[in-house]
């Protein structure tokens, strides 16, 4: 069997994996099911064995069309509120270094874990940043990428029941457009836009440069009132599906070994800044006037891509969500590495 042949077929399989885990979800009635059922499936293939693949081509057009879809939540009047989102940045940013120390005190002294891969396995929401690091340092990157991986799986799981809970006006619109509704024309000019934004973001070297720029370039559209159409449910269902995929398909490799080593450290970790983040944003929602779901994905350590597509999926302000994460990014991007240089072999 060739080997093209044998890529297709993982990754037909593990797209109908992803696929049956959301149907499961779906059906359970469990909030974002097809990312989060998706998710756990694969997630679990990949860990008994089964070669789970994404390639980067796939993931790349699905963050594009995720992007399109999070763009045109934006609107004239939500952009009219981006003046008051500088104290909640400030606040997310002292937040962010609260669960940074939190959890590399529990790593340290709890796990016993050495300095410098404590630190890299605590630090939140950039993990191509950080496994990339730990490999140039020699850190323990399966352990490190598992602690990372196994914290936005949680999240995934933990954050969208909770929001149900806590603010069940805010939750669970109807995602995507009916078929009926589909231009083609205009949704031509969206993805244009989106180009254009992507390839901005590539030359000035942004994070997620597909996802962010195609979300830039639809926002700008709809936010303008040039563009007023939605992505249909028959492309974004498909998408989020693969989004599950690509989450669930981060723990392939990692070994029985090592999780086992590491599952309850990770979890330690995780409900300890997960506390600390929503006591924060309950804070900063009563201070601020924002609705607290929001700010609690807005707060959450996870990964830009994800919590800003899961503020999408559950009804919130996409834009408020993207722009604390690109901030944190932005500053773990500059900071880890003047704090830990890369060794010279």
């Amino acid at each position: 069997m060739s080997g093209l042949l044998k890529l297709t077929l993982a990754v037909c399989g593990t797209m109908l994996i992803s696929a049956a885990g959301g149907l499961v979800f779906e059906v359970l009635d469990i909030p974002v099911s097809w990312l989060s059922g998706g998710m756990i499936a694969v997630a679990v293939a990949g860990l008994v064995g089964v070669p789970v693949v994404v390639p980067a081509m796939l993931r790349n057009l699905v963050f594009f069309v995720m992007g399109l879809s999070i763009g045109s939540a934006v609107t004239p009047e939500s952009l009219r509120g981006i003046g008051t989102w500088p104290a909640s940045i400030v606040g997310m940013v002292a937040t962010v270094v609260l669960i940074t120390f939190t959890s590399f005190a529990i790593l340290r002294w709890r796990g016993g874990w050495d300095r410098r891969d404590a630190f890299l396995a605590s630090a939140p929401g950039a993990l191509s940043l950080i496994v990339s690091l730990s490999e140039s340092l020699k850190a323990d990157v399966g352990r490190i990428t598992l602690v990372q991986s196994l914290r936005v799986a949680l999240l995934v799981l933990a954050l969208p029941p909770m929001l149900r809970l806590i603010a069940p006006a805010g939750v669970e619109i109807e995602l995507g457009a009916p078929a009926t509704e589909f231009d083609v024309g205009q949704f031509l000019i969206l993805a244009a836009g989106g180009v254009a934004g992507s390839v901005v973001c590539y030359l000035i070297r942004m994070q997620s440069p597909i996802l962010l720029g195609s979300l830039l370039g639809s926002a700008m559209l709809h936010g303008t009132g040039n563009i007023d159409i939605a992505v249909p449910r028959f492309i974004l269902i498909p998408a989020l599906i693969a989004i599950g995929a690509i989450v669930g398909s981060r723990f392939r490799g990692i070994g029985w070994a090592v999780l086992r080593r590491s599952a309850v450290d990770g979890v330690l970790t995780f409900v300890a800044t997960l506390g600390l983040a929503l006591l924060a944003a309950a804070i900063a929602a009563e201070l601020l006037r924002f609705p607290v779901g929001q700010t609690a994905l807005a707060f959450a350590p996870g990964g830009f891509d994800v919590m800003t597509i899961m503020a999408f999926a559950l009804g919130f302000d996409p834009a408020y969500v993207a722009a604390h994460h690109v901030v944190r990014f932005l500053g773990i991007a500059i900071l880890i590495p003047l704090i830990f240089p890369r060794r010279r072999d």
